[in-house]
């Protein structure tokens, strides 16, 4: 019955454990095996965040590419828009400008910088927290991360009414491109697992590819990012909405945004697991927090650490921390 009673027992430790990995990572225990000794991930619970597909040592567990679709409609004369993430700044290590310039000529029309919709969500968001706190409450989790959605709508429904409402920084970007042009296509680029479920339910971008991706499609281009010239975007973000891609960056944005009589104490829940979200249900339970803005990402160290990326995300995260 797999209680590994035997093991624990075993004097002569001739009963090992050999751990799934996928399973190991995954933090609503949305993988295991069945009956008959496969894996297979229960859709119900999956939060869409990456983990597995990241842990899986045999490439196993991989997620259908929008890269060919994006090809197709750049090819056809179609215009096609970038939208990269911010935390794409620390996982190319040329600077947002030379990133800007590989995009154009790898086929794309445009780049919006989505650090210029994280500048949104931060103000947004400061508003909405003011709000709530004059109405009463006692604390607001952020709502940029699509996973920790996820894991609310599916796992832990008591704590919808403390997520914000605000649009995550994706979202606006594309609702910026897509008041400036109509008909063209949206591309979303970062190292997200979950965005592709969020465009999806939100209908906007078209597209979301990874930043494994676009690694993928500049090699196939023979373009080197380095040698690129700068070009600025359509849209350029600040450096606080450039740091939304590392724990603690959406809270300081907030922060900036809040007027002074607001002493924000923020409280980060840096990386989901079953430990930190029963954390998170003890707050729903009580109506609590430790401060009024709780900061969730699902990745440890937030987006920089995507699961879809291909830097360390040590040197991702103080890239961007440099800027």
């Amino acid at each position: 019955m797999n209680c590994g009673i035997c093991a624990k027992a075993c004097s002569f430790h001739a009963i090992v454990q050999v751990p799934l990995a996928c399973a190991e990572a995954c933090p609503v225990d949305a993988v295991g095996k069945t009956e008959d000794g496969r894996v297979a991930i229960d859709h119900e619970k999956c939060i869409r965040c990456g983990r597995c597909q990241n842990a899986c040592p045999f490439g196993a567990i991989m997620a259908c590419s929008q890269l060919a679709d994006v090809i197709h409609k750049i090819k056809s004369g179609r215009k096609v828009i970038a939208l990269p993430a911010p935390a794409l700044a620390g996982i190319f290590p040329y600077g947002t400008g030379k990133l800007n310039g590989a995009l154009l000529k790898s086929g794309f029309s445009e780049v919006y910088d989505v650090a210029a919709g994280a500048d949104e969500t931060a103000r947004r968001e400061a508003e909405e927290l003011r709000e709530r706190l004059a109405g009463g409450d006692a604390f607001m989790t952020t709502s940029c991360c699509p996973a920790w959605i996820e894991t609310v709508k599916r796992h832990r429904p008591e704590l919808a009414k403390y997520v914000s409402r605000t649009p995550s920084p994706m979202r606006l970007s594309a609702a910026m491109a897509r008041a400036d042009h109509p008909d063209a296509v949206l591309v979303f680029i970062g190292p997200c697992a979950a965005k592709r479920t969020e465009a999806a339910l939100a209908g906007d971008p078209d597209h979301v590819l990874t930043a494994e991706e676009l690694g993928a499609l500049f090699i196939a281009a023979d373009i080197d990012v380095d040698a690129c010239e700068p070009v600025p975007a359509s849209r350029i973000g600040t450096r606080e909405g450039i740091r939304f891609a590392v724990s603690g960056g959406v809270a300081d944005a907030v922060a900036k945004n809040l007027p002074a009589a607001i002493q924000l104490k923020p409280y980060l829940i840096n990386g989901l697991s079953p430990k930190m979200i029963r954390l998170l249900a003890t707050f729903a339970k009580t109506g609590k927090a430790p401060g009024q803005l709780v900061e969730v990402m699902a990745c440890e160290g937030g987006c920089a650490s995507g699961p879809c990326g291909f830097e360390d995300p040590a040197r991702a995260a103080a890239r961007i921390a440099a800027l």
